[in-house]
């Protein structure tokens, strides 16, 4: 009996630090340049490192390579057309993505998707989904999965707010709506 408690303690404990570390992550006291931190795509679950770079297409065939928007904040957003809580957000994102679109584009916004990994739908599919919805903002399609598993996406939504130099300011891993996330970009 002593042995199931001491099991199910050490579980519980072990589930609630992974749940506990979120968006944290751990810091490293090594120290490296910036460039170096950026090539390898520093831990992107990681405030003030460098947001992993990739190149992917989004829906309508454009290439986007990340590290092309340094000296531009980017609203990194990580959603799924089956995900409930992704359809009450993505509204927000398709406003944010409008009024920024008009000022110049000092806002990026980009979704990422992963098209044909369960239960999601094919390419097509996203885009048809996008259509049908009105959603203009570009979402880019991360089909092998390697931008997902370099952020540690887990759950939807996952929103990662990062800063002009490159460097994660922030993220989210659950709905914000259109005010949090004006606010959180104008946050240093």
């Amino acid at each position: 009996m002593r042995k199931k408690r001491t099991f199910a303690a050490g579980l519980l404990a072990g589930i609630l630090l992974i749940v506990l570390t979120g968006c944290m992550g751990t810091y490293s006291d090594q120290k490296e340049s910036d460039d170096e931190a950026a090539k390898r795509g520093a831990s992107a679950d990681t405030a003030g490192a460098f947001a992993a770079d990739f190149t992917l297409r989004d829906q309508y065939g454009v290439a986007h390579r990340f590290s092309d928007y340094r000296g531009h904040s980017v609203l990194l957003v990580f959603w799924a057309t089956w995900c409930p809580d992704c359809m009450e957000e993505l509204p927000d994102i398709e406003e944010l993505y409008r009024t920024y679109q008009q000022t110049e584009g000092d806002m990026i916004i980009l979704g990422v998707n992963t098209p044909n990994r369960e239960p999601e739908t094919d390419v097509d599919g996203i885009t048809a989904f996008m259509e049908k919805n009105n959603y203009t903002f570009p979402t880019l399609m991360d089909e092998d999965g390697r931008v997902f598993d370099a952020y540690q996406i887990r759950t939807y939504p996952t929103v990662y707010f990062i800063g002009s130099d490159g460097r994660i300011k922030n993220c989210v891993k659950e709905v914000i709506h259109l005010e949090e996330m004006k606010r959180r970009m104008k946050q240093p």
